[in-house]
């Protein structure tokens, strides 16, 4: 044991993707994943479901790899046991980038061993001994990592006057409670497939609006796993951050058109994305780049390409 000056290292990034069935948790992963990946040869899909070989052959992405756990009949197939098996198959075959879709599976088969086992809610010794090296085999996972989990509607009872009532008190993970905790970055998807960042341990994303998951997203991600500088040159200037920026200047427009570039926005939108620019505060360029590239995106109503996993 010994006390020393805290320093950035490179690290294997872990993102977490929650939506209900249906958000896009599969696409996005995708995505974000070729982001990461040096091609998409070296991205792998621990698939439970068969989204994998449903976006085979997608114009919007390449031909990644797939491990598919369903093929398996036995009892096993979705146990903690299984996906540490084929994370570490992913791993000696050298790929940069493994999804976990669905890893609310493990945690079905958990809760599904643990009915058989006793149905007393307390006693866990015999089942979370094997969640729990699930868990570490993802933290300690040589590759980025994109766990997918599922989420559901919550629901209370609720009792006043004599009257019972039930009410939707929001989404839940199907997932163990605090599985969050452990992720650098937790992102969740709406019915329209726009991300939010709910955690941003890498604090790259404060202040972000809403979004569209791309590979630009997966590098900057990169960049922050290989402790790279983050900020854009505008946003290194001397100046005050509440200094309003000009589109005029040809280097704020440079930045600007190299970021609208990342997010993959049309060109066609660009001037009128940059009239909406033009006097806003120099320390919240970035936010209102993204937040106007994703009104954009809005309006176009991207396409994902059909039903998203």
């Amino acid at each position: 044991m010994k006390l020393r000056k805290a320093e950035r290292k490179k690290v294997h990034v872990k993102i977490g993707i929650t939506a209900p069935s249906g958000h896009g948790k599969t696409f996005s992963s995708l995505r974000i994943a070729r982001g990461l990946a040096s091609s998409w040869e070296k991205v792998c899909l621990i698939d439970t479901e068969g989204s994998g070989d449903k976006y085979a052959g997608h114009k919007a992405l390449g031909p990644f790899q797939v491990i598919n756990l369903f093929e398996s009949d036995d009892e096993y197939h979705f146990s903690p046991a299984r996906w540490i098996e084929a994370m570490k198959l992913a791993a000696d075959a050298g790929m940069e980038v493994v999804i976990l879709d669905s890893a609310s599976h493990e945690w079905q088969w958990c809760l599904e061993q643990k009915e058989r086992i006793n149905k007393s809610i307390h006693d866990w010794k015999q089942i979370t001994p094997h969640h729990n090296k699930f868990i570490r085999a993802i933290l300690q996972c040589p590759m980025h990592t994109i766990v997918c989990t599922r989420r559901k509607v919550e629901y209370a009872l609720n009792e006043s006057g004599g009257r019972k009532t039930v009410e939707k008190v929001g989404m839940k993970s199907e997932m163990r409670e605090g599985f969050e905790y452990e992720l650098d970055v937790n992102i969740g998807l709406n019915r329209n497939h726009m991300a939010t960042i709910e955690k941003d341990r890498a604090g790259i994303f404060h202040g972000r609006p809403e979004f569209v998951p791309s590979e630009a997203i997966g590098r900057e991600l990169l960049a922050w796993s290989r402790a790279e500088e983050l900020k854009p040159e505008a946003e290194r200037q001397s100046v005050s951050n509440d200094s309003p920026v000009s589109v005029a200047d040809p280097r704020i427009k440079a930045w600007i058109e190299k970021r609208l570039q990342q997010l993959e926005i049309d060109e066609g939108l660009w001037p009128a994305i940059m009239k909406t620019l033009d006097g806003c505060p120099r320390g919240e360029l970035r936010a209102r780049v993204d937040e106007a590239a994703a009104a954009a995106q809005n309006a176009l109503n991207v396409d994902f390409g059909g039903e998203a996993g």
